[in-house]
Formats: C-alpha cells, sequence, structure tokens
C-alpha cells in the first residue's frame, strides 16, 4: 500500500505540475504541490500524514463500486488564532487523509484512479486547513456520493 501511496503521490504531483487547470481547482497562498509535499507517508508532516484502515462497505454496495468511500479526512491538530474581536478560536492546522486498505481506489483502481483520490483529499485539506485559503473546485461532499462523484470528475477533467 505504501507504494501505491508513493506512486499516487508523484502521479497527482505530475498533474499539478503539468496542467494549470489541475493547480487552479485549489486557491490560496501556498500551492498545491507544496503542500502534498508537506503531508507525511510515515509520520506526521507539516499539514499532516496518510494512514491507511479498513473502512466498512455501505450496504448494497459492491466492495468493487466506485462509490466505495476511497479516503475520508479529518481534522488532526489545530491551533489558536486571533478571532478579531480580542479573543482567539481554534483552527484546523493539520489533516489526517485515512486510505481505505480493504476496497476503493487503492485496492481495486488504477493508478490514475488513486492519484485522483490524492487530489480528492488535498482538495478536501485545503478547505479544512485554514492557512491554505480554500479550494474552490472542491466541495465538501461528506456522505454526499453526488458532490463526491462531482468532485472526482472536476479533478478528472482538469489533472488527467
Amino acid at each position: 500500500m505504501r507504494e501505491r501511496l508513493r506512486n499516487a503521490i508523484e502521479d497527482a504531483l505530475n498533474a499539478l505540475y503539468k496542467k494549470l487547470g489541475c493547480r487552479a481547482l485549489f486557491g490560496g497562498p501556498i500551492g498545491p504541490e507544496e503542500v502534498l509535499g508537506r503531508i507525511g507517508t510515515e509520520a506526521l508532516g507539516e499539514y499532516g500524514r496518510f494512514d491507511f484502515a479498513s473502512m466498512p462497505v455501505m450496504p448494497g454496495v459492491s466492495p468493487n463500486s466506485f462509490s466505495v468511500t476511497s479516503a475520508v479526512i479529518t481534522p488532526l491538530g489545530t491551533r489558536q488564532v486571533p478571532d478579531g474581536f480580542g479573543g482567539s478560536m481554534g483552527v484546523t492546522s493539520t489533516v489526517q487523509i485515512m486510505i481505505n486498505s480493504t476496497s476503493g481506489s487503492f485496492v481495486s483502481g488504477s493508478d490514475t484512479d488513486r492519484a485522483v483520490t490524492i487530489l480528492h483529499e488535498l482538495g478536501h485539506a485545503f478547505n479544512m486547513i485554514n492557512a491554505l485559503g480554500g479550494a474552490p473546485g472542491i466541495v465538501s461532499d461528506a456522505r454526499n456520493v453526488s458532490l463526491s462523484e462531482g468532485n472526482t470528475k472536476r479533478i478528472k477533467d482538469a489533472c488527467f
């Protein structure tokens, strides 16, 4: 799995470097290729880490279906920032990208499918980590298959 992750990250980086439309999916002051390089594959990096876990398949969904969750993202760490009213608030500073180790793109998908999964979750990281400024091309899609499929299509069209 770790080798598939390294290859997927390399393919995602190639897409970000070669396709302007791909890079345009991500906003903010820090480039997506730089952020991706700072998410740890073995340990916690500056913006978070990748991990693997078994994820249950929803009833009625085939384990090899593209409706299977390939990865999920969760806030991992926070930091305090001024709130503009004399106080402070906690904002997400790092994320955990959990890759499904039993089904989904990393088990039964192609190299491109895995790179798309990486870029998909990177977009969510941009939207979660306040300092990154958001990813206008990737919308929050938690538990919404239609929105998730829309994000995946935008990434495939712009990047591959």
